[in-house]
């Protein structure tokens, strides 16, 4: 073969392809489509077989340490952690105290849900801001696993928050569930992106 110039050219095996695959553009387009829905389709169950955590090496001297205090003392490591505070009222004030002692009362009811502490359960002046303008409760969760936990947590999140009080909720299996659901969020997006190309 020679170009416009005049100059003799080889036929590649990549020209050839090329060629090809433009005589039969919608057709394949056409698959790719339908690839691409199925794959989305079913690509969207895989959440459900993912489980959290495992950042955590069995092996090690401190897993095997908390395992240890774990099966003699019963969980130590708080789960959660929930701080209420307002700008206005003290904790012991009644519109404080009694909206976040219902709210704690109501948590401790939750399937899964191992101990809660707080100040008002304790007396613990070290639960308590040094304003007094906010206090925090310990939560531990009964499940062993992490993806027990994060299961339990998932139910148990909305009777966290004490209605008129500020409530921010914090602990390895909250940051762990928060994670979580920013990884999911991110696979997704970049599958959508990344998938037609």
């Amino acid at each position: 073969d020679r170009d416009v110039t005049g100059v003799q050219t080889c036929a590649l095996p990549i020209s050839w392809w090329g060629r090809a695959v433009g005589k039969v553009r919608w057709p394949i387009i056409a698959i790719a489509l339908v690839i691409a829905a199925v794959g989305g389709a079913f690509g969207t169950g895989v959440f459900t077989h993912l489980v959290g955590g495992g950042f955590t090496d069995p092996g090690s001297l401190s897993a095997t340490a908390e395992a240890r205090i774990t099966a003699t003392l019963g969980n130590q490591s708080p789960d959660v952690l929930v701080l209420y505070s307002s700008t206005s009222a003290t904790v012991t004030d009644p519109a404080f105290r009694d909206r976040v002692v219902a709210t704690l009362a109501s948590v401790r009811r939750q399937p899964g849900v191992a101990s809660v502490l707080s100040y008002y359960s304790t007396g613990d002046q070290r639960l308590v801001a040094r304003n007094r303008h906010a206090t925090y409760a310990v939560v531990r969760l009964s499940p062993a696993s992490d993806t027990g936990k994060l299961t339990t947590f998932a139910s148990l999140q909305p009777h966290l928050t004490a209605p008129g009080v500020t409530t921010q909720v914090g602990g390895v299996i909250a940051i762990d569930s928060a994670a979580s659901q920013i990884a999911k969020k991110d696979v997704t997006r970049g599958e959508l992106i990344a998938f037609p190309l």
